[in-house]
């Protein structure tokens, strides 16, 4: 069970009433008067203040926004507790106020102190999928994995002029692939990829530098054409794997026919000779 904080005595020598977390479990001091004292807001602010400085209480990434039921205590939090590279933003009063590095950072909500957000620091990696179409009409779908890392430089400018990075950055992607895909036959598409990949990661940098982010590796993971093409694409394949076997079979074939008529030629001319001699 939770203990219960018990107050001092008034300068009279009247005992005050027991408390439970801020709240008055008996009931004795539901009089004006005694509604509104100082111990009891002192009281009420320690205990709020120590249940927002245990590990439920911090502030970490993932964290989601208070409800209504939790504005009282998000009043009282006391402190923001950002994990190993991250960084928590702290607002005054909707305005921007200081970064919290990781660790134990004061927030005092009393004075209108709260976390609006928390930046990671770390590499993320983000998978688009592209569905474009090449120069001789072939649909084709192609996987661009994006690594990119928040500069601890521009922190300010990632958390605050943009509102989903993500999105942004999908849509530079598909405006890349789509501009430079249909320009390039099937066949060079793939032998293209290391072009497609530098072209994309070029136009991220330029875009995305202004906003904080620095785009470390843009790779073409996977390209997947129709499964139609896919299975033409197969046989076309094996269809110029069967002719050139057929083709190395004849000529086989016809080596072995011309040595037979030489061995049959060298027998004849011997034959000829033993019986001129005889």
């Amino acid at each position: 069970p939770t203990p219960y904080l018990r107050l001092p005595h008034t300068p009279c020598g009247k005992p005050r009433p027991t408390y439970r977390h801020g709240r008055d479990t008996a009931r004795t001091a539901s009089s004006p008067s005694a509604a509104l004292t100082l111990p009891r807001l002192c009281a009420t602010i320690f205990l709020s203040c120590h249940r927002a400085c245990q590990p439920s209480g911090c502030i970490a990434e993932g964290d989601t926004p208070a409800t209504a039921d939790e504005d009282a205590t998000m009043a009282f939090r006391c402190c923001a507790c950002p994990e190993q590279q991250t960084v928590a933003v702290v607002e005054w009063c909707g305005k921007f106020d200081k970064f919290a590095q990781p660790g134990c950072n004061p927030v005092c909500g009393l004075v209108g102190q709260n976390v609006a957000g928390v930046i990671s620091l770390r590499v993320q990696q983000l998978d688009v999928r592209c569905e474009t179409k090449t120069k001789d009409n072939v649909f084709v779908d192609l996987v661009i994995s994006v690594q990119f890392q928040v500069q601890k430089e521009n922190l300010y400018d990632a958390f605050y002029k943009l509102t989903d990075s993500r999105q942004q950055i999908s849509s530079y992607v598909y405006d890349t692939v789509r501009a430079s895909v249909p320009k390039m036959d099937l066949d060079n598409v793939f032998e293209s990829k290391e072009e497609i990949a530098s072209s994309i990661k070029e136009e991220l940098t330029k875009s995305m530098s202004t906003y904080g982010f620095l785009i470390i590796h843009a790779l073409v993971t996977d390209i997947e054409p129709a499964k139609t093409v896919k299975n033409a694409m197969n046989e076309i394949n094996a269809a110029r794997r069967l002719r050139v076997a057929a083709l190395e079979k004849a000529e086989a074939n016809k080596v072995g026919v011309d040595a037979a008529a030489n061995t049959g030629k060298v027998r004849t001319a011997g034959t000829a000779v033993q019986r001129w001699e005889a």
